[in-house]
């Protein structure tokens, strides 16, 4: 698989890298990130738009902008869910995970529909190693069928790193991981030793550096 997109950026005390990955043949991925400041938190979303080829990156793609456009409005994620929904409707739909950063209050939200996987890797003070915490994939699909949606929320502590993989990524990569690696480190081991070579593929990884 070539890499389509690579990249590594800070942004308000974040730091974060993104490696895309396209199924040869397809000239549109329709994996897509999305990463935004905003008053009192960063938003960050790892969304599949189903299948393959344009209908799939159309469906991406629009997603982006629905969450462009209301993320300014509310700091909510379940409305921000339930405004893709309504406005996925009419596309085939997408599977997403978002989480936002909130450095005032020190805290990680995330949802997630479909299977977008996420691990959270969170040190408590005075811990060696951090704990591993897996996002709950809610059955469904963003645009068809929304399961009950639940926000979990965590606390966040310097260092503390958030991982997203849609599922041209195989979900074993963890048991080795190296967690002192830098953001863009890690995109890159999950990206050369999961990748399943037979879809599109993203990772997203974030790491908190606010003390």
């Amino acid at each position: 698989m070539k890499v389509e997109n690579k990249l590594t950026e800070i942004t308000e005390g974040i730091t974060w890298s993104i490696l895309r990955l396209a199924l040869p043949g397809q000239v549109e991925s329709g994996d897509r990130y999305y990463v935004k400041a905003f008053d009192d938190r960063v938003l960050l979303a790892a969304i599949d738009g189903l299948g393959h080829g344009d209908e799939a990156a159309e469906a991406g793609k629009k997603a982006i902008r629905v969450l462009d456009e209301h993320a300014s409005k509310t700091d909510s994620l379940m409305d921000l869910i339930k405004h893709c929904h309504e406005d996925l409707r009419e596309t085939r739909g997408a599977v997403m995970n978002i989480a936002s950063f909130n450095y005032k209050k020190r805290t990680m939200s995330w949802i997630g529909i479909g299977n977008v996987n996420g691990l959270f890797f969170h040190r408590e003070k005075g811990e060696i190693q951090p704990t591993q915490v897996t996002i709950i994939q809610r059955g469904g699909i963003v645009g068809f069928k929304l399961p009950v949606l639940q926000v979990t929320m965590m606390p966040l502590q310097f260092g503390d790193t958030l991982v997203f993989t849609t599922d041209g990524i195989k979900n074993d990569y963890a048991d080795d991981l190296f967690l002192q690696g830098s953001t863009e480190q890690i995109a890159e081991y999950i990206g050369n030793g999961f990748a399943k070579h037979n879809d599109d593929a993203l990772i997203l990884v974030a790491r908190y550096l606010r003390e």
